[in-house]
């Protein structure tokens, strides 16, 4: 898929956001230090090797906002779903999983995330598919941000819901571990029911649940 990229002018100098990073940039690139600083959690992207490895996926997508001189502050990681995982089992066809959004504690209240969604989300690139986003309480960072954990989980919702995000009801035993955990669902204006049928039929292993969103 072609990148897309625009530059913003900060107070921290210009920051670049872009789609689909090939893996030849992202390999040149460090971390912000600010990213994946959290006590109570290690995140999954433990450094660039990560990236290069998610973008070399078939349907990889990698977004990083990163300043001139090639400094991380923030991704969005975009894949096929985990195949070890209830959501990638069998035919995917049709179905990929938002599986990471992640902004530097050194880069917040800049609207970094909203740029990051709008690098994925702001054509018409995952009208085709169904998107889904499991939201795990124990990966925020409740106190870098000073939030409580439903008012991070009403926010990140809020963020979600801007860009076609629903709720969605699950017995997925991950999500039922706390309530405010969450399974957010996009379904592309053109994404087959076939796909969409698929996927649904996931949200209830022991039973067909013909659940609609919640929000």
């Amino acid at each position: 898929m072609p990148a897309r990229e625009i530059v913003l002018e900060t107070p921290n100098g210009a920051l670049h956001v872009r789609s689909y990073c090939p893996v030849d940039l992202i390999e040149r690139m460090r971390m912000d230090e600010g990213i994946g600083v959290f006590p109570r959690y290690r995140s999954i992207v433990r450094g660039v090797d990560t990236l290069v490895k998610a973008a070399s996926r078939p349907n990889g997508n990698v977004v990083l906002a990163y300043t001139d001189d090639l400094c991380i502050v923030g991704y969005i990681v975009i894949s096929d779903p985990d195949p070890t995982e209830r959501w990638g089992k069998g035919d995917v066809t049709g179905v990929l999983e938002f599986g990471v959004l992640e902004v530097s504690r050194n880069w917040r209240g800049r609207n970094v995330a909203r740029r990051l969604m709008e690098g994925a989300f702001d054509d018409e690139t995952y009208e085709d598919k169904v998107i889904f986003s499991t939201e795990y309480s124990w990966h925020w960072d409740l106190d870098g941000s000073g939030l409580t954990k439903r008012e991070y989980r009403d926010r990140l919702f809020k963020l979600l819901k801007s860009f076609g995000f629903s709720l969605y009801p699950t017995n997925e035993p991950n999500i039922l571990l706390d309530p405010a955990n969450m399974l957010t669902v996009r379904v592309g204006a053109k994404a087959s029911n076939e796909a969409y049928l698929r996927f649904h039929l996931k949200l209830f292993e022991a039973e067909v649940s013909w659940a609609k969103p919640l929000e």
